[in-house]
Formats: C-alpha cells, sequence, structure tokens
C-alpha cells in the first residue's frame, strides 16, 4: 500500500480488500471517512445520535446486532465490514436484507463500472443514507485514499 496512513486505516483497508472489489474501496474508505469523522473506529459512537461505527449503523444497527448473535460473533471492524459486504452482494447466511434489490444492483454496478466519485455517491446514498450527506467531502475523501492506494487489480 502506497502513501502513509495510520494503522487504523491501513487495517481498515486490509479488511476491505478481504470483502470488496479493490476499485471499490477508496470509495467505501471516503464514506468511512466521513461517518466517523476520519477516526476509522469500529466503536466510533455518533455525537448526539444513535449512528455506531465504521458504517455509523442507525437504523441498521438492530439488523447487525442480531446477526452478530446469530452468528455468534463479536463486534468488530472486521464484522461490520463483513456485514456490509454481504448485505451488497447478498450473499449472507443468516444478515437480514437491510437494502432492497435495486439499491443492491446499483451499489454491485457502481463497484463494477463507477468512477471513485460514482463509488462514494452510489454507497453514500444507497447505502449510507444520511441525514446530512456532505457529498462532497466524501468524495474528495474517496479521490485522497485513490492515491495513497495501490490497487492489485484497477
Amino acid at each position: 500500500m502506497a502513501g502513509m496512513l495510520s494503522q487504523t486505516k491501513s487495517d481498515t483497508y486490509n479488511l476491505l480488500q478481504k470483502y470488496f472489489p479493490e476499485r471499490a474501496i477508496p470509495g467505501i474508505m471516503g464514506n468511512i471517512d466521513v461517518e466517523t469523522g476520519g477516526s476509522f473506529n469500529y466503536q466510533q459512537k455518533q455525537t448526539g445520535g444513535p449512528g455506531y461505527g465504521l458504517f455509523q449503523f442507525d437504523f441498521q444497527k438492530p439488523y447487525y446486532f442480531s446477526w452478530l448473535k446469530k452468528e455468534g460473533l463479536a463486534d468488530s471492524a472486521e464484522n461490520q465490514i463483513r456485514f456490509v459486504s454481504e448485505n451488497i452482494s447478498g450473499n449472507w447466511k443468516t444478515a437480514p436484507m437491510n437494502i432492497d434489490s435495486t439499491d443492491r444492483a446499483f451499489l454491485q454496478d457502481a463497484f463494477k463500472y463507477g468512477t471513485d466519485e460514482d463509488i462514494a455517491e452510489t454507497f453514500m446514498s444507497e447505502y449510507e443514507n444520511p441525514q446530512y450527506p456532505h457529498t462532497e467531502r466524501r468524495i474528495k475523501s474517496a479521490e485522497k485514499y485513490r492515491g495513497m492506494l495501490t490497487p492489485s487489480k484497477l
């Protein structure tokens, strides 16, 4: 990996590589950056709100914790990433579907064909669905991570 990433960001990048296409990672990292205020802390709590984790699960939080219980797993950065991946791919064993098939298709197409900007925006709108989008911050962050990462399969 090129660039200088903190250990937490580097760990997040490595986990994302296990569950997402390489070309999607900068856009997802840009979203995590905004959602966690740059901490990349999987236990990040939203100031003044219910959001939690790398993706600031809000309405998804009950689904996530139910899935952890069914799978016998502990909360972790990897399990948050895996939960999101399984919901987007539709390849889950026990994760509840918390996005619909149209959203899933938009995300999968963006991951295959989109630019960093497309991926950051699509992930934001179709998965995160934030109250305050901060779209430009997400795009700028995705572009920053594209410049820092040396993907093997772009």
